[in-house]
């Protein structure tokens, strides 16, 4: 494993690279960071690059706001600066860039690998009104957040608290690169700014017209104690990709992370599509 940066571009892009050979860029979910594929990453073949999405571990924060089609920017430019087509992995937040992409860029995805996520979360029934409302509330001025004494205590804290469920041995790698010392402990190194609600949300019909576009194979992983399982979004938008595979493992969110799955994730992600 070494640090590397990916662009020279605003925002800088910072991340982790394992392995040689062909290209595959690895994606992130919302408020990880490049060493949540620690586990996983070893495991596979060719050259695995893991972004630290912008505002995210130890890329650049932005000015403005966080939105998901920002980071398709971001990715078109380091796609250009390697110069060949690659292959993306993604999880969760990750996954719904990793479709965006492929879906506006073709031309440079040989294949999509996803883990629990299959383009961006919507909301059917979104109030824009209330929406808009929410995200300008939040982005008024805010107290600094208070440190944690140790990083131990933030990987329990995150275990336990954390949107979804995952063990704080697991996620510890991700705890260490994202966050940073300070006078009385550590903070995220993460931008305050991604966790406010986004002021406009793609729609369902945005999101259809990028996945009908993807024309490379596609492979999704779902977790039985996942975010995606059974639901009826996934049953809707595997419908709209022409070449998928869905395969259920045992497992929550951070399945990726699960010693006891990461084995059958890197053994099916190696298979040639």
């Amino acid at each position: 494993m070494s640090p590397i940066v990916f662009s020279e571009r605003q925002p800088a892009i910072a991340g982790l690279s394992w392995g040689n050979g062909e290209p595959r860029l690895a994606l992130h979910g919302w408020l990880d960071n490049a060493a949540t594929w620690t586990r996983l990453a070893p495991l596979l073949t060719g050259q695995v690059m893991a972004l630290d999405l912008r505002g995210h571990g130890h890329s650049e924060h932005v000015l403005g706001g966080y939105h998901i089609w920002d980071s398709v920017s971001d990715l078109l430019g380091i796609v250009s600066e390697l110069g060949q087509p690659v292959h993306l992995l993604g999880h969760s937040m990750g996954a719904g860039i990793a479709c965006l992409f492929a879906g506006c860029f073709p031309e440079w995805t040989r294949s999509v690998d996803l883990i629990e996520g299959l383009g961006p979360w919507t909301e059917l029934h979104l109030n824009a009104r209330d929406q808009i409302r929410r995200a300008a509330m939040a982005n008024q001025p805010q107290r600094s957040p208070r440190p944690y004494p140790s990083l131990k205590v933030a990987a329990r804290v995150r275990s336990e608290k954390g949107v979804s469920p995952v063990a704080a041995d697991a996620i510890y790698p991700v705890i260490e690169r994202g966050m940073a010392p300070v006078e009385g402990g550590y903070v995220w190194r993460a931008d305050p700014k991604l966790r406010h609600p986004s002021a406009l949300k793609m729609t369902e019909q945005q999101v259809q017209s990028c996945l009908q576009s993807i024309d490379c194979p596609v492979r999704l992983a779902v977790a039985d104690r996942g975010m995606l399982y059974r639901s009826p979004m996934l049953e809707r938008r595997t419908a709209w990709i022409k070449d998928i595979q869905v395969r259920e493992l045992a497992g929550d969110h951070h399945v990726h992370l699960d010693p006891e799955q990461v084995h059958a994730l890197a053994d099916w992600f190696n298979q040639v599509h």
